[in-house]
């Protein structure tokens, strides 16, 4: 017959359940549905939101050297079936570069000027509302200049569907 002392088993679950919630709060709560690698280690990663309720939110991030240059900010909403399918843009060599669902192409959800490190939508301080989609028509028209054919502009919300 074996005896468990109380005092060792009160440690051991609660070692267990200090173990799970450092495991639950190092969890993202995010995965991943596109990464674009634009070279010279620079990447924008498209991720969705691990909780649903009525949609998901979905993210964009920059990356440059393995670091992240542009935190995570919500580009849209939606539900993820597997069927969102995220594409790129590129101007002025790949230092520029524009995301679109491939649903709606001429919709771009992200603009990000490596050169600069300015991206929208992410949004810094701006005194207004005109002021922030200014700032994203600016890089709008850069990305527009390298691609005539194109109809650009900046995406909404339902630029996910």
């Amino acid at each position: 017959m074996r005896v468990v002392n109380a005092g060792n088993l009160y440690r051991s679950i609660a070692g267990v359940l200090l173990s799970l919630l450092f495991v639950s709060c190092s969890v993202s709560g995010q995965y991943e549905i596109a990464t674009f690698d634009l070279g010279k280690q620079r990447s924008i990663q498209i991720l969705a939101s691990e909780y649903i309720e009525v949609t998901q939110s979905i993210y964009y991030q920059v990356k440059v050297d393995g670091k992240v240059v542009i935190p995570l900010f919500m580009i849209c909403s939606t539900l993820d079936h597997g069927q969102l399918d995220f594409q790129a843009l590129l101007a002025r060599d790949g230092d520029l570069v524009g995301v679109f669902e491939k649903e709606l192409p001429q919709e771009i959800l992200v603009v990000h000027d490596f050169k600069t490190n300015a991206s929208w939508p992410r949004v810094l301080s701006y005194n207004s509302t005109d002021e922030y989609y200014q700032f994203g028509a600016a890089l709008l028209k850069q990305l527009q200049a390298e691609h005539p054919n194109l109809e650009l502009k900046l995406g909404s919300d339902r630029a996910c569907d």
